[in-house]
């Protein structure tokens, strides 16, 4: 039997979703979706995905704003090209504001008006044995080894970080590959 393999999608991949800095699509979180009973998740993930999510959202709309209009030079003003460009511009900053219109409505009622924190909500509430709930018993083993870990200042760990939350994550990452690869060999 083959080693089943299990993926793990990090906050800041989540949160790429609505940064206006990435080429992320909507096409990948549908591939994620395909595969989300391969991927490993825990309470830590969803906490730190909700908690940042307003700041994504409100960074992606201060930065999506319509381009700054051109400048019309006197030499082409009666040129067919100039008005083409005026129009193309107020059509663009239309379609901005209509962008932002949605993102805002996003922010308002997620569970209407984000795809994203829609496709969340499914992959981190899914019941299955490489998900760490609050209450499964397993997750006091895990804080304590990821206490440890953090403790002894072992990766995965930012610099100046108070935050058991890498640490959580990652116990928990080694105890589902453990228990698969376990599994699969038996």
């Amino acid at each position: 039997m083959a080693i089943r393999k299990l993926l793990f999608v990090d906050t800041n991949i989540w949160l790429d979703f609505y940064r206006a800095r990435t080429e992320i699509s909507l096409e990948l979180l549908a591939d994620i979706e395909k595969v989300s009973k391969e991927i490993i998740v825990t309470y830590q993930l969803e906490t730190e995905f909700k908690k940042n999510r307003q700041t994504a959202i409100l960074e992606g709309l201060k930065e999506l704003n319509p381009p700054t209009q051109i400048p019309r030079l006197g030499i082409f003003s009666d040129a067919k090209a100039t008005g083409k460009v005026t129009r193309g511009l107020k059509t663009i900053e239309k379609n901005v504001r209509t962008l932002q219109a949605r993102l805002r409505r996003a922010l308002v009622d997620p569970s209407r008006n984000d795809p994203v924190y829609k496709a969340c909500q499914r992959i981190f509430h899914k019941d299955d044995e490489i998900t760490l709930t609050h209450e499964m018993k397993v997750r006091n083993t895990i804080r304590h080894l990821a206490f440890r870990r953090f403790l002894h200042g072992c990766p995965p760990r930012k610099k100046n970080d108070t935050s058991l939350g890498d640490a959580i994550n990652w116990e928990w990452m080694i105890h589902c590959a453990n228990a698969h690869r376990r599994n699969s060999l038996s």
